[in-house]
């Protein structure tokens, strides 16, 4: 099942028309920080009767505090609507990638406890170089995993996998991001089935997370958000696995 993620830079794009397309879900961009609404975010929503949806905040939060006032102002805009697939924070921005491993995680933990409380799903998406070598699947199990990391499959768990930003839309002459569901969980959620123990049904032991961080700490592999791609970084990863075509 594959599904796709919009913003107003796609705000011409004729939603109804996924229906009848390959695509089976769609997860809108609700709102950026703490004030600023997603100008196509109703127009969208107002569209998407019988199409199983969900949201995301682009997030600019570095504290618990902060997070939390950007999962309260999604929620504000959302105004009690139902949202199927849960609202995601968006972990992306420099100074983000740039926090410490606690206070990243405490960061997230604010804004998925927010929106859980308040009865909806929640989940966190980021890169998997970038977000998830920094934060434990683990940790975050009860929620929905949706990691970014185009051309090639991830490594670890996810639920959701956006796998490129080149994707195409009946009529529609822009690129969309396009998200191929990897978890029973959540094609239960777009299917609107339910699952009697989510946390239970998550994560198989996975090794994987564990060899990225580890190679990711060596000293002068991550002082820049591409610093992954240096060869330095191959060579120390060939200690671990032999499967480099796989995470490129």
């Amino acid at each position: 099942m594959i599904g796709i993620d919009v913003s107003h830079y796609q705000d011409g794009l004729d939603l109804p028309r996924l229906k009848d397309s390959e695509y089976s879900f769609a997860i809108l961009k609700i709102s950026e920080g703490r004030g600023l609404a997603d100008s196509a975010f109703d127009r969208f929503y107002s569209l998407s009767e019988g199409i199983p949806i969900g949201a995301y905040v682009y997030s600019h939060a570095t504290n618990a505090s902060v997070a939390t006032e950007e999962a309260v102002f999604a929620l504000s805009l959302l105004n009690g609507r139902e949202l199927p697939l849960g609202i995601f924070m968006d972990v992306e921005t420099t100074a983000q990638l740039k926090l410490p491993k606690e206070q990243l995680k405490e960061t997230v933990t604010a804004f998925v406890r927010t929106v859980t409380n308040a009865g909806y799903k929640a989940g966190i998406y980021g890169s998997e170089y970038g977000v998830w070598s920094r934060l434990s699947t683990e940790d975050f199990k009860a929620y929905t995993i949706w990691v970014a990391h185009y051309g090639k499959m991830p490594v670890i768990y996810c639920d959701l996998w956006q796998r490129t930003d080149k994707g195409s839309f009946p009529t529609y002459y822009g690129l969309v991001d396009v998200d191929e569901v990897m978890s029973d969980r959540f094609k239960n959620m777009i299917e609107g089935e339910t699952v009697k123990d989510p946390v239970a049904a998550t994560f198989p032991p996975d090794p994987s997370i564990m060899v990225l961080q580890a190679v990711l700490q060596f000293n002068g592999y991550w002082d820049k958000i591409t610093g992954y791609k240096s060869k330095e970084f191959f060579s120390a990863l060939r200690e671990f696995t032999d499967d480099m075509e796989a995470l490129k």
